[in-house]
């Protein structure tokens, strides 16, 4: 799949750029978690945005940068790694409850995974990503809206090239079987995503 131009999906700030221009090399690339973040947002009771997170991420790129149709892309989200950002956990963990089995079930349920499968070009930079998200062990495609935001191909006090990108996906939580609280929480579910990707230097 093309993703030479843009890679995948994550990050914020920074100048827009090719990754071809500055000459990153094929390789592994590994998600950077400090420098990434995924958050969710659901309407609540139709009126405001209610925004949570998780914090246990994972992701590697495969680039081949040659014949970027070659490369893959697969990441995974810890369920149990889940923020709602409730003020008052010592009234009630909504994190545990969130992780429980009446919500994202993170026992029996773990990991939620995203492979990619293809990208349709938007933009110099931007471009439609395609793939098939696992979730509460069902598999249903998504699409991602996903820009390229900077790239640098040489580091200091490090080695290896680095890339950045953003990306928001929106799908219904119904088609993975989660209806909970359904219409008070809403069906549709926004995804904010922001990677850093480092390249593996042996």
């Amino acid at each position: 799949m093309r993703l030479a131009n843009i890679i995948l999906a994550g990050s914020l700030a920074a100048a827009p750029v090719y990754a071809a221009e500055l000459a990153v090399p094929s390789g592994t690339y590994e998600l950077k978690p400090t420098h990434s973040s995924l958050h969710w947002q659901v309407k609540h009771f139709g009126i405001s945005n209610y925004t949570g997170s998780f914090t246990g991420l994972s992701a590697t790129l495969e680039l081949d940068a040659a014949d970027p149709e070659n490369s893959q892309l697969t990441a995974t989200v810890n369920t149990a790694s889940v923020d709602t950002g409730f003020p008052w956990p010592e009234a009630h963990d909504w994190n545990a409850e969130m992780a429980g089995p009446e919500w994202f079930n993170a026992d029996a349920f773990p990991k939620a995974e995203f492979t990619a499968t293809s990208l349709s070009m938007t933009g110099d930079n931007s471009g439609e990503m395609t793939g098939d998200l696992t979730f509460l062990g069902v598999t249903k495609p998504i699409s991602m809206e996903v820009s390229l935001i900077g790239a640098l191909g040489e580091r200091k006090h490090a080695d290896g090239a680095v890339m950045g990108f953003e990306a928001m996906a929106k799908f219904n939580r119904s088609d993975f079987g989660f209806g909970m609280l359904i219409p008070v929480a809403s069906d549709e579910v926004t995804l904010f995503i922001n990677a850093e990707f480092h390249q593996i230097v042996e």
